[in-house]
């Protein structure tokens, strides 16, 4: 039998009648240190998540993933939403879209829903940077609701995620944590996002909870 371990890919996605979003993670590059004996962090890993409206024209209820529109998280997003207590809260990203090579501003804002059900909603608004400052129109690209549960269920994906996002998982193994350990003192890994991000929130009276009931960092 071959022991050559294959691969696992994996994501979370949420249907609702608006709209789709899936989420999954993209791994840290790793490079060979200068002495070649260990390897260390080029890059951290991310989060995706792309969001796919739903076909008006249909009564179906199907998505179109092929004008989907991505959203990448990084660590300090990530945080973000597992340690926020207040809603609503917006990240910010800047860049170059895959999708359609435009230069945009893409706004990803968590808030409360309206309603008696509860719960919450991700929205994503898009800017194309560039026009004219004049001429900029920001538009929202989806509004999709999520429970509850599946809102519980992404903080603890993403409470997991963080430490393999920075190959903590790989520093801390035993065969390799003396080695890591100590290149990681001699040497700057090299931070490079894939998007220019800066991150804010506002503060409301709407308030969740707090990030310790979905368990603690490493």
């Amino acid at each position: 039998l071959s022991t050559v371990r294959k691969p696992t890919y994996s994501d979370y996605i949420i249907y609702k009648d608006e709209g789709a979003v899936s989420i999954y993670t993209i791994q840290p590059q790793l490079k060979d240190s200068n002495n070649m004996r260990s390897r260390i962090v080029q890059r951290p890993g991310l989060v995706v998540m792309e969001f796919a409206p739903r076909f008006t024209d249909s009564r179906e209820r199907r998505f179109d993933w092929k004008n989907k529109q991505k959203f990448t998280l990084n660590v300090a997003q990530c945080g973000e939403l597992v340690g926020a207590t207040e809603v609503p809260l917006t990240l910010t990203n800047r860049g170059m879209s895959s999708t359609d090579a435009m230069f945009r501003q893409s706004e990803l804002t968590l808030s409360k829903a309206v309603g008696e059900q509860g719960g919450f909603e991700f929205s994503l608004e898009l800017e194309d940077l560039g026009q004219q400052e004049d001429q900029r129109k920001s538009k929202a690209f989806v509004h999709i609701p999520i429970t509850n549960g599946e809102f519980a269920v992404i903080r603890s994906l993403l409470n997991f995620t963080i430490p393999y996002l920075l190959a903590w998982d790989k520093v801390l193994q035993t065969d390799g944590a003396s080695s890591l350990s100590s290149s990681s003192n001699t040497e700057q890994s090299s931070a490079e996002g894939a998007a220019g991000v800066s991150s804010s929130s506002s503060s409301s009276s709407s308030s969740i909870p707090a990030a310790d009931i979905w368990g603690s960092h490493l």
